[in-house]
């Protein structure tokens, strides 16, 4: 072999190499260094690490935001255990002016009417039970 064979030859060879070398590309995952934490098995891509972020940020926006739902309905409640009492103590004070018993069943009509339950025959508003 000439020593222009043995040139030739080498530098295809170092061709090859270098094209096998752009061609591939490593998908293997990094291996933590053994100075590093062991349980380190890989890194997400850029766009997996984006995604997670993007997952994460409003699952934790909707969670703030049951918060406030969760608030808003416990302000709703306290407002209608308010206005039961009211109403309570409105048809209390009603069967008192009236001097009924407490228990007697009655109901206030819409134009202003009261009439007892057992007399009651066409009813359109609310009505009450003293207690």
């Amino acid at each position: 072999m000439s020593d222009n064979e043995t040139t030739n030859e080498t530098a295809n060879e170092t061709a090859n190499e270098t094209a096998n070398d752009m061609t591939t590309e490593d998908t293997t995952p990094e291996i933590p260094a053994k100075d590093q934490d062991s349980s380190v098995i890989g890194k997400l891509t850029p766009e997996e690490h984006e995604a997670m972020m993007r997952v994460r940020a409003e699952s934790q926006q909707l969670f703030a935001k049951i918060g406030e739902y969760e608030l808003l309905k416990m302000r709703i409640i306290s407002r209608i255990e308010d206005l039961e009492t009211q109403g309570q103590e409105l048809i209390a004070g009603v069967t008192k002016r009236l001097g009924l018993p407490e228990g007697t069943t009655w109901f206030g009509m819409q134009d202003g009417t009261i009439r007892l339950n057992n007399a009651a025959s066409n009813t359109t508003a609310g009505g009450g039970t003293s207690s």
